[in-house]
Formats: structure tokens, sequence, C-alpha cells
């Protein structure tokens, strides 16, 4: 019984092998034919002659709008902005582990970090309650917050 498994196996290799031969065709190398002349060029650029009238006739035609209309726009876009918020006194910077213990860090105004850790008093008066990854949870005002790291 093995005897015949194994004959079986080499005669399905061999066919397997005479099949794939038959099928696979070897390239040939062909030589390549190498062009003699080579013609190409580039194609002669026009010249103006005629660059001065061509610059007034599109400053008369205004082509692209009203120089007077884009200042106006942008007047009015300066008007309409809305006055900016007067920076915080502290900001939160990041989450540090150290570990298993994590910590937060605020940035004061000057840029100069401290790092504070959960039950401890924040610069606002907020007591801080939770750390996750990218937000802290702060009790302020008996009402709990959430404040991100980044905002969007």
């Amino acid at each position: 019984m093995i005897k015949h498994n194994i004959i079986a196996l080499i005669l399905l290799a061999a066919l397997t092998s005479l099949t794939a031969w038959w099928q696979i065709q070897i390239p040939t190398n062909k030589q390549s034919v190498v062009p003699v002349e080579d013609n190409w060029a580039l194609p002669p650029l026009s010249q103006a002659t005629q660059l001065q009238k061509t610059y007034l006739k599109l400053r008369k035609l205004k082509p692209w709008g009203s120089d007077t209309k884009t200042t106006s726009r942008r007047a009015k876009k300066t008007k309409t902005k809305a006055p900016k918020k007067p920076r915080p006194d502290w900001r939160f910077a990041g989450v540090v582990q150290q570990g298993q213990q994590r910590y937060i860090l605020i940035l004061d105004k000057n840029n100069k970090a401290t790092q504070y850790h959960i039950k401890s008093k924040l610069p606002n008066g907020a007591r801080l309650v939770r750390i996750h990854n990218d937000f802290i949870e702060v009790l302020q005002d008996g009402k709990l917050k959430s404040i991100p790291l980044y905002p969007y």
C-alpha cells in the first residue's frame, strides 16, 4: 500500500514538472534597434512684438477683477473678526506616567511646567479627579468638568 502511494506521488510530481515545463516560455534575446538620428527639437518660441499693447489691453479689461473690490473685501473681513480671548493663566499640556502613578503637566503663562497628581488643587482652584489618556476631569464649583488635551 505504501509502495503504491510513493509511486503515485512520484508520477504526480513528474506530471506536474512536465506540465510546468511545457507551459513556461523562455524569453528569447532580441536585438534592440537604435534609431540612427534623433530629430527631436524644441519648438520655436513666439516673440511678443506688441507687449506694451497687450499689457494696456489687459489693464483696461481687468479680467481678474477690480483692485478696489479685493481691498474692500479685505477691509470687511478685518472688521468682522471677533476679539481675541484673553490667554488663560494655565493650560493642560500632557499626561505623564511613572510606574503606576499618573501625573498631568500644566504650563503657566511663562511656559513653566508643573506636575499635578489626582486630588491635588489646580491653579484655578479646581480639584483634579481623574486622568485619562487625552483629557482630565476636574471638580470645580461642585460640577465635574472635562478638559481636553487637544481642544477642538
